[in-house]
Parts: C-alpha cells; structure tokens; sequence
C-alpha cells in the first residue's frame, strides 16, 4: 500500500506557491555569477563555446529575460579555495549566484561529508557577499572504469548531502547529478573525458540550469541517504531499510509514494515535510539471499514527473552461492557464462582475469572452470 503515516498530500496553495517559487527566482536578477570549477569555465567544450554559463545566458534571453551570465569558472579548484575566492565577489544585493563545486575534493579522495561541510560555508559566503539568492547544484557525474570506483560512490554521495543541503539551507537546488545519470548512453554521448562534458554535454548541462531559472519542473523527486548501500555484502537479515526522497520543486505526492523490497509493497513508517520525506522500514522475519529495494513516487507538477528505481541491491551475510553464479544473482545463468566467456583462458595477474570466474581457484580460467558452471547451468542458489 502506498505509505501514508505522518504526511499528507500537498496542499494545492503550497503548490502553487513551489510552483511560483521558480518564477520568483528568475525575476530576481538580470545578473548570474556561475561560480565552480573547470565543467563550470567549461573545459572539454568546443573552442569559444564558454561552458555552460555562455549556454546559460542564451537560454534566458531567448526566454524574454534580460540577463547576464558571468563564467567564474576555474580549474582544478576545490571548495576550500573556492571559499577564498568567493571573499572576492559581491553579489550587489540583486545578483544570483550558481555554485557548483566539488569534483576535484573528490579526485583528491576528500570524503563527500567533508565537501557537504564546505559547501553549506560556501552558500552562507555567498549570503554574506551579497548575492540575492545562491542556487546550489550537485556536480556530473564521473565516468565509471576499474580505478576510480570508490571516486564514484563519493560522488553519489556528495549529490546526496547536496540534496540536504539545499533543503535544510532553503537555497535553489538544481540538480546535474540526477538528470545526466539517467541519460541514456550518457559518457558515449555527452563526455570528453572522466568527469568533464563535451559540447553536447555542456548543452544539456545549461539546460538543467535554465529548468530553475525558468520555473521549469522536470525532475522527479529524487532518493539520498539509501540505507543498505547499493552493493552492500554482509548486511544483517533484518535490516533498516530506508530511502530520503527530495522534491525541491512541487513537493511530493506521499499518497502515491511506495517502498518496496522484491516484489513486495512495504508499510513504511514515514517522516518529513512536502520537499523531504524519510521512508524507513524493518522486516520483522529474516531475509535471506540476494534482496532489491525499489522506491516509486511523483511529484504534484502536471504532469507529473515519476519515479520507479530500484536503489539498492544487496546481500544478506550467511548466503551462499552454487558454483558458477560468478554474478552472485542467486542463478547460475547466461550472465554467468559471458563473465567466464570474457576471462576465458587468462591467467592470475592478467588484466583479463577474474577471480570471481576462477571456479577451481587454481589461478587460470580454462575448460575446468567451465564444466563447474555447465555442471550447475540453470540452477538456484537460494
């Protein structure tokens, strides 16, 4: 059943006034200050380009807004020399600042609640400075590859404790993060490099920008502080399941809200305002296996914007798997066989070689391997 207790639907005057919220936002200032790093000044974009922030100032006017755009983008800045530089600036009690910053804390393996910690001084710099209102944005997400997966987690992370920020703070959020990771074919299409944009990217980057500006509501309320974490191991058989949706925008629809573990609709307890809601759950029998949490809600835009994710696969501790169910998914399958298929006939200290594919655990993956999967093809583990 859709979960209920403690909330109820958004009142349709404070819908409208969220609504506006955008509206008021954009007929603050003809002036905005894009204040980042190098996806800010725009690094990775055609020659002449100017990032997003040129893309920005194009948007607008051609909105019927008579506004100006400034790139105070710089490379390879982090957030604690941003707070420097920010002491520099005025914002003249009517300009608008855009602050997105974060990327290189995280290359330099700064941990996401550190950055949370710098961003929120940055914000409360940009108040002191004069600027009218200051919007804060999550930053791009990175390229996945084989050496930076903990880089990548710390930036789901950091989209999270922006997501807090915004709220608690009650500053503008817009949100890159969200938006461009549910881009198809997102790095093949829009990305240069690791984590900096190309043209089109840098496109679809202003665009994200311009929604806030323009009182455009195109995101779905969006999931933070997931608890187990994706990919979680080991997790206790009866665990405290909880996802945080955030609606900076219209606000929420509760009565359409729903936790789920599986298949399974859950009575979550559920606690929060219209723009943030904590959704938290406690099986009372144990799991078991492989287990997946999916949260489905909307907001009050019309139409509405949806969301049907599964944010969190993970495995209870004491599951055991049948030789050959390399992916761990509960079922030794056609998944299974490409993984052993792609390290095939590698051997131990090769870049083709899994360990997870290495069934005999005698450092090659050859015909033995593959008659201890075909052994156990099509079957179960739990």
């Amino acid at each position: 059943m859709a979960v209920r207790a403690g909330l109820r639907r958004l009142p349709l005057a404070l819908g409208l006034a969220a609504l506006c919220g955008g509206a008021a936002l954009e007929a603050q200032s003809s002036r905005y200050v894009a204040f980042g790093d190098s996806i800010t000044r725009g690094l990775g974009d055609d020659p002449d380009k100017g990032g997003y922030p040129a893309r920005l100032q194009v948007l607008l006017n051609g909105a019927g807004r008579d506004a100006v755009v400034e790139n105070r983008g710089v490379d390879g800045e982090t957030t604690v020399e941003g707070l420097s530089r920010l002491s520099t600036l005025s914002g003249g009690g009517t300009a608008t600042l855009l602050l997105m910053e974060g990327t290189n804390d995280i290359a330099q393996g700064i941990s996401a609640e550190t950055v949370a910690t710098n961003l929120e001084s940055l914000v409360r710099r940009g108040r002191q400075r004069g600027f009218a209102t200051v919007a804060i944005a999550t930053i791009v997400p990175r390229r996945p590859s084989g050496t930076n997966a903990a880089r990548l987690r710390e930036t789901e992370y950091l989209a999270w404790q922006v997501r807090r920020i915004a709220h608690e703070l009650e500053a503008p959020l817009v949100d890159p993060y969200e938006v461009l990771s549910q881009t198809d074919d997102l790095f093949a299409r829009f990305y240069a490099d690791e984590f900096h944009p190309n043209a089109a990217g840098y496109d679809l980057l202003a665009g994200v920008f311009a929604d806030l500006l323009l009182g455009r509501d195109r995101v779905p309320p969006v999931p933070a502080f997931v608890l187990p974490v994706d990919d979680s191991i080991d997790v206790s058989s009866t665990p405290q399941l909880q996802v945080v949706l955030y609606d900076l925008g219209t606000g929420i629809d509760t009565e359409a809200t729903v936790l789920l573990l599986g298949d399974s609709t859950l009575t979550a307890s559920v606690t929060g305002d219209a723009k943030s809601v904590t959704l938290r759950y406690r099986p009372i029998a144990p799991l078991t296996g492989r287990q997946s949490l999916t949260i489905r809600s909307r907001d009050l835009a019309s139409p509405p914007n949806t969301i049907d994710r599964v944010v969190s696969e993970f495995l209870i501790a004491g599951t055991t798997f049948l030789p050959g169910d390399i992916d761990r998914s509960g079922r030794v399958d056609g998944l299974d066989l490409v993984r052993l298929a792609l390290a095939f006939g590698s051997r131990a200290g090769e870049s083709r070689y899994s360990a997870a594919a290495d069934l005999d655990s005698d450092g090659r993956i050859d015909g033995s391997d593959l008659a201890i999967l075909a052994a156990n093809f099509g079957k179960s583990s739990f």
